[in-house]
């Protein structure tokens, strides 16, 4: 599933009620309104430049004005939106030090420790604002996302649900109640809410990936692929959603769209242009269970170095968490050298071999001259496993949380 960025505090903490100024005359609030409006657009220098006036003239006003709590506030503020946390949490202190029970202030102080990551003191903040303002949704909202992050899942699902009798459309606190219900398994409720989301916002692509993985996860491809879809027609750069329309075209046999969708990915990979896509390695190009065992099978962009591997089907222990063993189609520079200098395999022909890596042993079950198709690699692979275990059918899978270095499934 899919998450914010884990910096969303800081956006959060750039955020405010007012209304913007004219560009003559802003006050400094007024200017970091606007500079919050201008970041991650085209004016992102702008902004900035904004941000500095508004500290310019804020260091200013606190010597004037050493008693004005506003004043700490804003420049608590301006430095949090510039990354210089600890500045930020200087003038917070300060400012909340003259004014205590401001719940701007307090939830200010809430959303920096959380982007911070001391979040069972940002919880304490977002209680105390609570405690002032029991109405505060904005409030319960970040309680929630705390909350969530720190694995207290009902208590998170609680304060949603509260923010959402009083805002029925917050779309924060139904994506966040969302998440909470996927990692809980209540995966119709998650459909529910997400649903909603997507009616309220049809541009938000997060939630149009996650309603996807909900789908996947309760065997719903056709309804997945429509949501995986429409993450790659909102968000062309996001190549992960990619991923899973390949999962989900495999899922429903659809394997002539199947390959055209990884065509697709292999060319924009090709291309370049995409700089996170330029730094994977690999891509997770099915999910599956082959009698008790649950495979992620990864497909290498490239076939890199001595040892190069192609797929790589990683068996799953009954967690999902960790990988028991691992079948892999290789094509090792070693391997060539000696098929081609005994003869066994003609000079610019590539020897490809299908290995097993168990723990304390391993086994190669078959050679191929030339590269195999992904089918038939997959169909050996599979009877390979299922011999092991029992003679369950095969079926799609979703949801599995291993993902080898940082790629996500």
């Amino acid at each position: 599933m899919r998450k914010p960025h884990v910096g969303r505090f800081l956006i959060l903490f750039g955020l405010t009620l007012a209304v913007c100024g004219s560009a003559l005359g802003e006050t400094p609030r007024e200017m970091l309104d606007r500079a919050v409006k201008l970041q991650g657009t085209k004016d992102d220098e702008k902004g900035l430049a904004l941000i500095e006036q508004a500290i310019k003239q804020l260091e200013t006003d606190a010597k004037n004005e050493p008693d004005k709590a506003e004043t700490f506030f804003l420049l608590g503020r301006a430095y949090g939106m510039v990354g210089q946390p600890d500045k930020a949490m200087a003038y917070l202190d300060k400012a909340i030090k003259l004014s205590p029970e401001n719940v701007e202030y307090l939830q200010a102080k809430g959303q920096l420790l959380a982007d911070k990551g001391q979040l069972q003191e940002a919880e304490r903040h977002f209680i105390r604002c609570l405690q002032l303002d029991a109405r505060n949704v904005p409030c319960m909202v970040d309680l929630a996302r705390v909350l969530a992050a720190q694995g207290k899942c009902d208590d998170a699902i609680a304060w949603c649900r509260r923010a959402i009798e009083l805002e029925a459309n917050n779309v924060d606190a139904l994506m966040i109640l969302g998440g909470q219900y996927a990692v809980t398994g209540n995966y119709a409720e998650a459909v529910e809410t997400y649903r909603k989301v997507v009616q309220l916002k049809p541009e938000k692509s997060v939630a149009h990936h996650n309603l996807g993985q909900m789908y996947q996860n309760m065997g719903k491809h056709d309804l997945a692929l429509k949501s995986f879809s429409r993450v790659v027609q909102l968000e062309p750069e996001y190549w992960k959603a990619r991923t899973k329309v390949i999962q989900c075209h495999q899922a429903l046999g659809n394997l002539k769209e199947r390959d055209a969708a990884r065509q697709e990915l292999l060319k924009e990979y090709a291309a370049g242009k995409n700089p996170r896509l330029s730094r994977a390695e690999f891509f997770c190009r099915e999910q599956v269970a082959a009698g008790k065992e649950k495979l992620m099978v990864f497909e290498y962009f490239e076939m890199k170095g001595e040892m190069a591997i192609r797929y790589s089907f990683c068996v799953l222990d009954s967690t999902g968490q960790k990988v028991e063993y691992k079948i892999t189609l290789g094509s090792y520079d070693a391997t060539n050298a000696i098929a081609h200098a005994t003869g066994e395999v003609p000079e610019g022909v590539r020897l490809f071999h299908l290995d097993g890596y168990y723990p304390g042993r391993h086994a190669t079950y078959a050679f191929y001259q030339g590269e195999p198709s992904y089918d038939d690699v997959r169909t050996r692979v599979i009877e390979i496993v299922r011999r092991a275990t029992t003679t369950q059918p095969v079926r799609p899978l979703s949801g599995i949380r291993y993902a080898p270095e940082t790629d996500e499934n």
